[in-house]
């Protein structure tokens, strides 16, 4: 796979953003740059009434800045206006898009604190997660609950100074997978097996109706000091586009 950065910045113009079968393309944000940068008349109905019921400001802020980048980014690629971008959720609970002549459009967003990920492709599932890395939490108790025998194993082998980061790209790589197979967390973190070793890498073992492990590709995103992040893509994955989008 051939990867690329590539920075951009707000606002940006419709229409002139290529995105070819086999390319996938990653942003990232830092969402309180983003706060003020949407105008109401963008968002529907459903996402005002959702931004109306957080219990602190900050969280309205955060959830319309990440909803306001995700349809500017849509409405770029479809050359249409952010308020045209629709929404629909499928039977296994993915969201996807619902306007006509999309082109095989397809999209995955993941948050954690104020920063967001929100990754573009065509004719294939993706799924993206982001994770802040912390440090009030015991790596291997979470992983006897949720992750499989055989990557709990390799975490006790490891140094304790570098179980937190192992542990946080094993959760970040079953996230994005589970994403772009559109099952959430109805399916057991256990039931599946992903690689430890940093780099980018091949599913390890999946349930045969999701196809073989090695059709699938985990690719370590670099996004922010202190965040883990990972992209879960097709194997046949040609070019990936990594960058931030800054606002001016």
């Amino acid at each position: 796979m051939l990867n690329l950065r590539r920075d951009i910045y707000w606002p940006f113009s419709h229409g002139s953003w290529g995105l070819s079968p086999g390319e996938i393309q990653v942003w990232y944000a830092d969402l309180e740059t983003f706060h003020e940068s949407f105008q109401a008349g963008i968002f529907s109905a459903e996402e005002l009434g959702r931004a109306s019921g957080f219990r602190f400001e900050q969280d309205t802020r955060l959830f319309l800045a990440r909803r306001g980048l995700l349809r500017s980014l849509l409405a770029a690629y479809l050359d249409i206006d952010p308020n045209y971008i629709a929404f629909d959720i499928a039977q296994n609970g993915k969201p996807y898009l619902a306007n006509p002549g999309t082109n095989g459009l397809t999209f995955s967003i993941s948050h954690s604190a104020a920063s967001a990920l929100i990754a573009f492709g065509r004719d294939g599932e993706i799924g993206v997660d982001l994770e802040k890395e912390r440090d009030d939490l015991d790596p291997l108790e979470l992983a006897n609950h949720f992750f499989a025998p055989a990557e709990r194993s390799a975490l006790k082998l490891m140094a304790p100074q570098d179980r937190k980061n192992a542990f946080f790209r094993i959760w970040t790589r079953k996230e994005a997978w589970l994403k772009a197979v559109g099952c959430g967390l109805s399916m057991p973190l256990t039931d599946f097996i992903v690689p430890l070793d940093p780099g980018d890498s091949t599913l390890l073992n999946c349930p045969p109706q999701y196809g073989r492990p090695e059709n699938w590709h985990l690719v370590d995103l670099q996004s922010t000091p202190g965040f883990a992040a990972t992209l879960a893509c097709p194997a046949d994955c040609k070019a990936l586009f990594f960058g931030t989008i800054f606002a001016n």
